[in-house]
């Protein structure tokens, strides 16, 4: 990885770690052999697993904010479709992030901290159904916007859903919840 550093791709292993093994499975030992490391270079960097739990979703959530700083197409679904898994990379970083969700409701660190990612996102989701004039019903319409994005992702993950069917069902959701706030 060109330019990313060394806490970086320790945290990248995490992720990759998490998609292919699962959360309770990744260790502090399993991610220093996937990145040819000993443990001691990973303590390091990470006092112990949660320090790298949560830097892993920190390093999730940058890149899939990164990618909808990248999108020149409509804001709102930007900000949506960032969490689907319709390529490679976008796949690992939405199985993270619905690994992550599973984790938040047993360990409370971990668990702040994914809330408050969470909430960022649906905040940007508000802040962009209000500057298309949703006005009050910003915040509720970001709510069943963000939970239809995370149904559908599971969905996908869970059967292999096409992107394009991932792509019909959020404009699907977004078009009908934009319409019933809007009338």
């Amino acid at each position: 990885m060109v330019g990313v550093s060394k806490r970086e791709q320790v945290a990248w292993a995490a992720a990759e770690a998490v998609e292919e093994l699962g959360v309770e499975a990744t260790s502090l030992r399993v991610v220093a052999s996937r990145t040819g490391a000993t443990l001691g270079i990973v303590t390091h960097y990470f006092r112990n697993r949660e320090d790298l739990l949560v830097a892993t979703m920190e390093v999730v959530a940058e890149s899939i904010m990164a990618r909808v700083d990248r999108d020149s197409g409509d804001r709102l679904e930007a900000i949506l479709r960032s969490v689907l898994p319709l390529d490679p990379a976008s796949h690992t970083e939405s199985s993270v992030w619905l690994a992550f969700a599973g984790l938040a409701a047993r360990d409370r660190a971990v668990g702040d901290r994914f809330r408050a990612m969470y909430l960022e996102w649906e905040s940007s989701v508000a802040n962009e159904l209000r500057s298309l004039g949703l006005g009050d019903d910003a915040v509720a319409v970001a709510g069943v916007l963000t939970a239809a994005t995370d149904g559908i992702a599971l969905r996908a993950l869970a059967s292999a859903m096409a992107p394009t069917h991932q792509l019909e069902l959020l404009r699907e959701a977004i078009d009908r919840c934009v319409q019933t706030a809007v009338n």
